[in-house]
């Protein structure tokens, strides 16, 4: 009545060599995933600063024909907490003389993430010979205005280490915004 098989023993787990190959597995898998994970948050932060710059540029458009006065969005490079960030704001136009829309003036300013730099700008600047503002200008019919006459203009923004580029357009005499990405941008 006695079973003669041996008792299996009640204590179960991995041995030191199973745990050890699995923490290689995951190490490899995490060292190829994360390069890959990095790419993909900036370019999430690209797309975000993008959709933040068109509405930007789309809010003073609008302002511009809603209240049928001149309205513009700035942009300008600043130090914020020991890192330069892009930052921009919208506002009824105001003259660039001596320089109020670019560095004196402090209120209002919106800053994108600081990863994302400014990579292109053909709009009007601050004249300097290394500019760090732009201004864009819409007329009370909403159409980008220039010293010379009506334009059109691109921002490009990169992120940090990855070569994609984002852009806003402003491609025809009416205004009309579109946003691009990496070879439409050049």
């Amino acid at each position: 009545m006695f079973n003669s098989l041996p008792k299996k023993s009640s204590i179960q787990g991995f041995t030191l060599l199973e745990v050890l190959a699995i923490t290689v597995i995951i190490g490899i898998l995490a060292g190829i995933a994360a390069p890959s994970w990095f790419g993909f948050m900036q370019r999430q932060r690209l797309n975000t600063a993008q959709d933040e710059v068109f509405r930007a540029i789309q809010q003073a458009q609008q302002k511009a024909r809603q209240e049928s006065t001149s309205w513009q969005v700035s942009f300008r490079e600043a130090t914020v907490d020991g890192e330069t960030v892009v930052q921009w704001r919208t506002e009824e136009e105001i003259d660039a003389d001596p320089d109020p829309f670019l560095n004196n003036v402090t209120g209002g300013w919106n800053s994108l993430d600081s990863r994302i730099n400014l990579g292109k700008i053909n709009f009007e600047s601050d004249n300097a010979s290394s500019p760090t503002a732009w201004r864009i200008q819409f007329d009370y019919k909403g159409r980008a205005l220039g010293d010379d006459g009506f334009y059109q203009g691109t921002i490009v923004l990169s992120a940090e280490n990855i070569s994609d580029k984002r852009c806003v357009i402003i491609s025809d005499l009416l205004g009309t915004l579109r946003e691009a990405k990496d070879e439409e941008c050049s």
